[in-house]
């Protein structure tokens, strides 16, 4: 009988994964891999077995490397740094297939389509590509000299171009859609390897512990709703949206007036309930008291501004909580302390305080100062650490 290879998961986020075995050798062998944050992605190169493969791994060749190379990543002690430069291909420009499926997608080229002949214009459902131009950083780098040209004053290009299924036999004159007559030469366009270079950062900010620096268990992250704000279908399709280079200009909506008093009243009971100061909360919300202000007083503000001032009010709330937390947790040591040598009074003695401020201390009446705790601490350390 065929003995089974136990079998590892890599887990980026809960849609980026690959499962895979090892071979006699050590090598990695997958066994099904995700193809989030890729599909949109032209192949760099022909895959001859590609039906084959999707249907038996999940994934097409080149994504299949892709994979081969974060586990080497891992393996290797550096999972935060992938090298592709062995990666076929993965210098050329990367494409992303693009249909003019709707009026905002058509709308995207409006201006190409007013400065050129009929023919040549787009229309709906047309099947076009879309690269990605280089930031100016890389441009920078790579060819100074054009940032200072018309196609780079105030923003980077937009980059399209006719569909072509295969960019190494066949590559087509590359526009700008936003500036009409404007060639974009193909030493502008983002590489794969840069495209991909955070793939394997992806946060999973639906629970605790998931930001792309993070490793190990996830926790679920409790959501109080504070306001509804609809953000269109499939949120108006913003991976999408960010590959195209359109993120700059989101489709927002309006937030409803009871839902802006709802948040307004749980931003003053947690100032409320945590003795924070109105400054502290502007502060960190960045915005100016007049706003606050008006938001008391059921005044016009613009809709980022509550949602500043609620989410700097969370994150207020949550170093109160952990603050209060701490203190707790060394009054209690500090209590088990003072049972130990017998009382209030020695307590004070070991903490070179008086009585009637240690007293209150301990029925938590009066916080502990960082000098205290650290005094508690010593102590704990040095003859009482098995109380803790």
């Amino acid at each position: 009988m065929e003995k089974l290879r136990p079998t590892n998961c890599l887990a980026i986020s809960a849609k980026r994964y690959v499962l895979f075995d090892r071979d006699d050798d050590g090598r990695p062998v997958i066994r099904k891999a995700s193809a989030h944050g890729l599909g949109h992605l032209l192949p760099p190169y022909p895959d001859s077995d590609k039906a084959a493969r999707i249907k038996r791994i999940g994934v097409e060749l080149w994504e299949e490397y892709l994979w081969l190379a974060i586990i080497a990543a891992f393996d290797a002690g550096h999972p935060d740094v992938v090298d592709y430069t062995g990666m076929q291909n993965f210098d050329e420009p990367a494409a992303s297939r693009y249909a003019a499926t709707n009026q905002t997608l058509l709308g995207w080229f409006k201006s190409y389509n007013q400065a050129v002949e009929r023919r040549d214009r787009v229309w709906p459902f047309n099947f076009l590509l879309s690269f990605q131009a280089k930031s100016r950083l890389e441009m920078a780098a790579t060819d100074p000299d054009a940032l200072s040209l018309p196609a780079w004053r105030r923003r980077q290009p937009n980059p399209a171009s006719r569909y072509s299924s295969d960019l190494i036999k066949d590559r087509p004159p590359v526009f700008d859609r936003q500036r009409p007559g404007q060639e974009v030469p193909w030493h502008w366009l983002k590489s794969y390897g840069r495209s991909l270079v955070r793939h394997h950062l992806h946060s999973e900010m639906k629970f605790l512990g998931g930001a792309d620096d993070h490793r190990g268990l996830l926790r679920r992250r409790q959501v109080h709703a504070w306001a509804m704000i609809p953000i269109g279908k499939e949120a108006d399709n913003l991976e999408e949206r960010e590959f195209l280079g359109e993120v700059d200009d989101p489709i927002e909506w309006s937030m409803a007036g009871q839902d802006r008093g709802k948040l307004a009243a749980d931003i003053e009971e947690t100032l409320k309930a945590y003795r924070l100061s109105d400054a502290a909360l502007l502060r960190r919300a960045n915005v100016s008291h007049h706003t606050l202000a008006a938001l008391r007083g059921n005044g016009r503000v613009m809709d980022q501004s509550p949602l500043s001032l609620a989410q700097a009010a969370e994150e207020l709330r949550q170093e109160a909580r952990d603050l209060q937390s701490e203190q707790e947790r060394w009054r209690q040591v500090a209590i088990n302390i003072a049972t130990e040598v017998g009382g209030r009074n020695q307590l004070a003695k070991l903490l070179e305080r008086s009585a009637p401020y240690t007293g209150r201390l301990l029925r938590g009446e009066k916080p502990i100062s960082q000098d205290v705790i650290n005094r508690v601490r010593e102590l704990q350390r040095s003859f009482l650490w098995r109380l803790e």
